[in-house]
């Protein structure tokens, strides 16, 4: 075994390469016991290269938090699915992630925290203003040209109920005082405020229609209405299927369900809302079944349907969320390959029936 002193002489760029290889959550550990090493780390060009060479996964939580429960992430580095738990107690719903960090809101709905889980660093926004109505609808994101991180909160205002958007600048806003204008929006894009977001490189989206999405730049804090590929499909029910968006890295990503098994998959750039149609996706029930057969504690069942949930790396890992036609079924998840259309299964253990899911990637970024 080598000593400490040896891999200490080791070379920084022998160094660095390790360091990069290492999870942001395990990089911590070292900070005692190879102090040069830990060193290196704390320099801004480590934090950016990191988080470049990071991977893209998804986060799964559960509502309500409880301490009992720590999320679980999901990630396929070198298409490999990897599993990692949280070990950091969330009090707080979380409203967004980006570049590893994680926004969240106190019970009391007024304020809202920062967080590294990987770091476990938490920093405190200023409180909402007492003549709002705050909503679940607030999101971070990265101006990558200055540098700095915004977010995005819509409101209502209490006494009209007008929606609204506020930003702050993390670090150099005090108060929630700049407004984006909306002024120019149709009322019916204004309800799309009312809805959850996603974070795309740069961007935030309100994504609640089946015809149009509201795209903010952060950078230039414009907003801007954009129509929705015209795709309807319907299913044996007569009712309409639906439109599952999901965050792809720089791309927002749109599957539009052709049946219970089968997806048109869109990409969206935000800079301008152009879409491009995909290959399609179409999952063998067969296949899940087979695979979900041997888990499934004490039921049979011949019918299944996906939920899409998010990526892990763009374009190459989907994730589905697994409904079965069983009484009390246990909870699954689906990883599909899209090029080798291979499938991987397993399952959920949440006390709780309401998951929700967030791209996210583990990171060292922190502010200062």
């Amino acid at each position: 075994m080598l000593k400490a002193t040896t891999i200490e002489s080791l070379p920084d760029e022998i160094i660095l390469d390790i360091l990069f290889r290492l999870p942001a959550q395990d990089i911590n550990s070292i900070k005692h016991v190879f102090p040069k090493w830990y060193s290196m780390t704390r320099k801004n060009d480590f934090v950016q290269t990191h988080l470049r060479k990071s991977t893209p996964g998804l986060l799964i939580l559960q509502e309500p938090v409880c301490r009992w429960d720590q999320p679980i992430f999901f990630a396929a580095p070198e298409g490999r699915i990897e599993i990692s738990h949280f070990h950091y107690n969330f009090k707080r719903t979380v409203l967004s992630s980006c570049n590893g960090l994680l926004l969240e809101r106190h019970f009391n709905d007024r304020d809202l925290y920062i967080t590294n889980p990987a770091t476990k660093q938490r920093f405190a926004l200023p409180r909402f203003p007492t003549t709002t109505r705050p909503s679940r609808c607030c999101a971070i994101a990265y101006v990558a040209t200055t540098k700095e991180y915004k977010v995005v909160a819509s409101f209502s205002h209490s006494d009209n109920f007008e929606c609204m958007i506020m930003i702050l600048t993390v670090g150099v806003d005090t108060g929630w005082d700049r407004r984006v204008s909306i002024q120019d929006l149709p009322l019916e894009a204004k309800k799309l405020l009312r809805g959850d977001t996603l974070t795309t490189e740069g961007f935030v989206h309100w994504t609640r229609d089946y015809n149009d999405i509201l795209t903010l730049n952060v950078e230039t804090e414009v907003i801007t209405q954009f129509r929705v590929p015209n795709s309807c499909h319907v299913g044996d029910d007569g009712k309409r299927l639906r439109y599952y968006y999901l965050a792809m890295g720089s791309y927002l990503s749109l599957l539009i369900a052709k049946s219970y098994l089968s997806w048109e998959v869109w990409e969206m750039r935000p800079e301008n809302g152009e879409w491009t149609r995909m290959p399609d996706i179409d999952v063998e029930a067969r296949n899940v079944l087979r695979h979900l057969s041997s888990k499934l504690k004490h039921s049979r069942t011949t019918n299944c349907w996906l939920e899409p949930v998010g990526w892990l790396n763009s374009r190459e890992v989907l994730m589905f969320h697994v409904d079965l036609d069983i009484p009390n079924p246990e909870r699954f998840l689906i990883a599909y390959n899209v090029r080798t259309r291979e499938i991987d299964s397993f399952e959920l253990y949440y006390r709780f029936l309401t998951s929700y899911f967030m791209a996210h990637r583990n990171s060292m970024v922190w502010f200062g």
